[in-house]
């Protein structure tokens, strides 16, 4: 056996002794004045650098006396684990040894593990005197006037390092929290002996046996009775109603023959069956009776449980029982009826099961213990106790999300990360746990591992260490012009790479080749401006005439309209003019007037240009040709798209290329700038995305399977003026339902359960605020059966409401649920926004329903319409344009006044991939070809 090292953080034993490393006497003497250490008390050796040499790693000093807790970079405090053992403080022997074991492992005096020497053993004439250690030379003249010469600065800090231990061994250190109390101050009956404990779990397997029908059923009725003869002294001496006998084993004959009264005789094989058949009748009814009192005493054990939480909830943490486990043991321990003293700390490596417990079905308490405990980790929570919270949803709730959560809040990084890496394979938010406590390389390997290389640069950057982290930086540059994506590629390379003209000259090349051109040329134009070598007037001439080709003038003109308001360069404002007047002057010679509008930025001080413009476009002829009802807007085909979204009076779209999620954002005009999210290590089914610009201009992607990718803020510019945030939430909680702003900083997911959902509560940077159980006593939830994997959550009026199966339930925010509506299966659900009333549409198999209602009631309003359309998706406009899509067609009707009249039916001609409201009567439609048609209902 090998004895190690482990570490262990908290670590709470009194110092009784200190080493100081280094090899010079003077560093020794100059520490221990430093740490006012009484000299004449102390005992001290010398510690070799190895056993291969006598020379000292530094002086170990065995204390009598107390210590402030101001150790340096040059003291580290030991404790003492045996008599003559020493460890460092925040350290334990790995494997366990018993004290026994420790004497007759250690023969020394004196005995240190030092984590680098080792085992280092000492005899009483070892020890050194303190004033060996003093030399005194006489003195020597020196000149008083001359400076000192000055102490050479310590060496820079390039890496900081912990030791990592395993999971257990992390967790283990938050047992220090909740204390053990015995079980006897618990039970009112103290005093159920080891062979009552005995006779309850014979009597539980004796009971499971006649239930299902093995063990000794199997072997007949005679063997049954002679096993019960044998056991009658045990069980049936004062503990039948109605069964005679002292239950002694008499004594026998040759052939096994019993010769009391009270006994049954087994050994011949015509004995009476009907004897035999009465004794199990009776047997099996005293153990049903023995049965019942079991279970009516381990009720009175959950009723004493919950009474407990109210009156001493940290006491009832210790005997709580663990719910909804996927760890339970692989093995039952003995019966019992009364509820065990188990360990309450915080211990994931008692949570993969493998122990043998004794199993109780707490049945109807269910709800009621789930209630306590989730009401004392909110209190442990808002209390910072943060270690008794994770214990409440690890060990007793199985919610390992929400543990590794309060344990991010209460910064206990190390142990949060254990848990996203092991229990919940979150590997980024591990990494992110690990950034967030220091330990960089740890962090840096996981970010390797899941290509986040950028991260990974960042923080070989924190540590000083370019080399490394350029290299991480040149693999994102690569892999961002692979992609075209010369934004990214720039910012990179100015922002961590610190080489602007590169950049520059990367962002010249999107201007040429990319769908960001616009954007690339602002840029460009923006970062010449900052330069020390390059002039901005030069440049605007060169991109003109040797970068821009007549389909992009337009494009140009438009960054040069808001170059000239920004610049205070006059030559490069009439170098614009004239490239201006060029370019619009082009432009109508073809017809086309979209730049008049600008000329005015060029010549803010000519007055009379805006109405000149405009009267010369009021006077072009109209055309006669009929108004189209939409505009159609193109997207780069060669990206799989998936996802439309509305924001405010633009649009983003998300779309896949060779394991690239790609994200285009584009005005109801049709420009498109183009920007690449992340790589996609598993394929994405749903792309759902929740957001409400109500309370904010946030969009959560909620869904298993999408890329972890830290907060963007995609910001506003000249073409695109609002601005929102992209938020992949890996804090989000396990078996997520459906997810919904509540709120200017929260977001509530709706949560599966093995007996009923659950209401998550977090802000909007991924903080736990509260769970919440939905309860219910007029829904059946394990009769539901759910019809999609994802539902729509909706947040009105400070309640939610969700539809499944043939209901439509109104949750409150203490989690009371009650069912509202009640229709033949629901298949979509649509409701009018925050300011309006509240209204519902229905989809359901028998057709389309309106409801209208109020936190009370909801009416139904009008008949079924709409039967004959096969909807596959369905949404509102305002309150009052519901727009129902099949296969490749949009039907739209007016709901007005609750009263469903048609409007129209649209054509899309190819398959509608997603259909979204753009503003009170507009909506797009995102065909599979990448397709994008804007409606306007008011020109139908």
């Amino acid at each position: 056996m090998q004895l190690q090292l482990k570490y262990q953080e908290n670590n709470h034993h009194k110092v009784s002794a200190v080493f100081i490393k280094g090899n010079e006497p003077l560093h020794w003497l100059q520490e221990i004045d430093r740490l006012a250490l009484n000299t004449e008390v102390l005992r001290c050796f010398v510690i070799p650098k190895s056993i291969n040499t006598l020379a000292p790693c530094g002086l170990f000093l065995i204390l009598n006396q107390k210590i402030k807790n101001n150790f340096s970079h040059r003291s580290f405090p030991y404790y003492q684990l045996s008599d003559n053992l020493y460890l460092p403080m925040h350290s334990n022997l790995f494997p366990d040894v018993s004290k026994e074991e420790l004497k007759a492992l250690f023969l020394y005096s004196v005995q240190v593990f030092h984590p680098h020497v080792g085992l280092v053993g000492f005899e009483d004439s070892d020890e050194i005197s303190l004033d060996e250690l003093v030399e005194f030379e006489e003195a020597e003249p020196s000149v008083w006037m001359e400076p000192l010469k000055p102490i050479a600065p310590l060496p820079p800090l390039f890496s900081v390092s912990v030791q990592q231990s395993t999971v257990e061994d992390l967790i283990n250190d938050l047992k220090k929290d909740i204390g053990n109390k015995p079980i006897e101050e618990l039970n009112q009956d103290k005093d159920q002996s080891e062979l009552d404990k005995f006779k309850d779990s014979a009597k539980l397997g004796l009971f499971k046996g006649l239930k299902t029908g093995t063990g000794i059923i199997e072997k007949g009725l005679g063997g049954l009775a002679g096993i019960l003869v044998g056991l009658g002294g045990i069980f049936f001496s004062g503990d039948t109603k109605g069964y005679a006998g002292t239950g002694r084993i008499g004594s026998g004959d040759a052939n096994g023959n019993r010769n009391n009264n009270n006994t049954l005789s087994t050994n011949n094989s015509d004995s009476n069956s009907n004897s035999s058949e009465g004794l199990y009748s009776k047997f099996k009814t005293w153990l049903n009776q023995n049965i019942e009192d079991l279970e009516k005493k381990r009720e009175s054990e959950l009723q004493r449980l919950l009474k407990l939480f109210d009156e001493n909830s940290d006491e009832a943490l210790q005997y709580a029982l663990p719910l909804d486990s996927n760890y339970f043991s692989r093995g039952e321990a003995q019966k019992g009826w009364q509820l065990g003293r188990h360990d309450t700390n915080f211990n994931l490596g008692n949570l993969g099961g493998g122990q043998n417990v004794d199993s109780w079905d707490v049945g109807n308490y269910y709800h009621d213990l789930r209630k306590k405990y989730l009401a004392k980790a909110q209190k442990e929570i808002d209390a910072g106790n943060f270690k008794k919270a994770a214990y409440v949803y690890a060990h007793l709730l199985n919610d390992f999300s929400s543990a590794a959560n309060v344990l991010k809040q209460g910064k206990m990084y190390r142990e949060a990360a254990a848990i996203y890496k092991e229990h919940l394979k979150n590997i980024n938010a591990a990494a992110e746990c690990l950034e967030s406590g220091g330990l960089y390389n740890e962090a840096i390997e996981l970010y390797v591992e899941l290509n986040k290389h950028e991260k990974a640069g960042d923080l070989y950057l924190a540590m000083n260490n370019t080399n490394e982290a350029n290299q991480h930086f040149d693999i994102c540059i690569d892999k961002a012009l692979l992609s075209h994506d010369y934004l990214e590629a720039a910012r990179l390379q100015e922002d961590k790479k610190k080489e602007p003209e590169i950049a520059i000259n990367t962002l010249l090349q999107g201007w040429s080749d990319s769908g960001q051109q616009e954007n690339c040329l602002r840029r460009y134009f923006e970062k010449v401006e900052k330069s020390e070598t390059r002039k901005l007037k030069d440049e605007v001439n060169f991109v003109y005439h040797q970068k821009t080709a007549k389909n992009n003038r337009q494009q140009f003109l438009n960054v040069i309209s808001e170059l000239v308001r920004k610049t205070g360069d006059e030559e490069t404002k009439e170098l614009s003019k004239e490239l201006a007047y060029t370019i619009v002057g082009n432009q109508l010679e073809s017809g086309n007037h979209s730049g008049l509008l600008l000329l005015h930025t060029f010549v803010p001080q000519d007055e009379l240009i805006t109405g000149d413009v405009q009267r010369h476009l009021s006077h072009m002829p109209i055309s006669k040709q009929k108004v189209s009802t939409n505009k159609t807007i193109i997207l780069n085909k060669t990206i799989r798209w998936k996802k439309l979204i509305a924001v405010r009076n633009e649009f983003i779209a998300l779309g896949e290329k060779e394991n690239v999620l790609n994200l285009v954002r584009f005005n109801s005009e049709g420009v498109q700038e183009y920007m690449l999210l992340d790589t996609l290590t598993t394929p994405v089914e749903n792309y759902n995305a929740v957001t409400d610009t109500f309370f904010t201009h946030r969009i959560y992607f909620p869904e298993k399977e999408m890329p972890v990718i830290p907060s963007k803020l995609v910001e506003p510019n000249a073409t695109h003026k609002q601005h929102f945030i992209l938020e992949f939430p890996q804090w989000k909680p396990a078996n997520v339902m459906a997810a919904v702003i509540s709120g200017q900083q929260r977001i509530t997911f709706l949560c599966g359960g093995q007996k009923a959902p659950t209401l998550h509560h977090y802000s909007h940077t991924g903080q736990l605020l509260k769970i919440v159980d939905v309860s219910s006593k007029k829904i059946e939830w394990e009769k539901i059966q759910p019809l999609k994997d994802n539902y729509d959550l909706f947040y009105r009026k400070n309640q939610f409401y969700f539809a499944v199966s043939t209901m439509l339930i109104k949750i409150d925010e203490d989690g009371e649920a009650e069912p509202v509506i009640s229709e033949p299966v629901i298949n979509f659900v649509d409701v009018t926004e925050h300011h309006t009333a509240l209204r519902f549409m229905l989809h359901t198999y028998t057709g389309c329903i309106i409801y209208r209602g109020s936190e009370k009631s909801f009416d139904k309003r009008g008949d079924f319409f709409a039967q004959s359309v096969a909807v596959k998706k369905m949404k509102l406009i305002a309150e009052d344009k519901l727009l129902l899509c099949n296969e490749s067609q949009v039907f739209i009707y007016s709901v007005r006044n609750d009263e469903p009249e048609f409007i129209a039916a649209i054509e899309i001609g190819e398959t509608i991939l997603d259909v979204v409201p753009a503003n009170r009567n507009t909506f797009a439609v995102l065909n599979i070809n990448g397709v994008v048609s804007i409606h306007n209902i008011d020109l139908l």
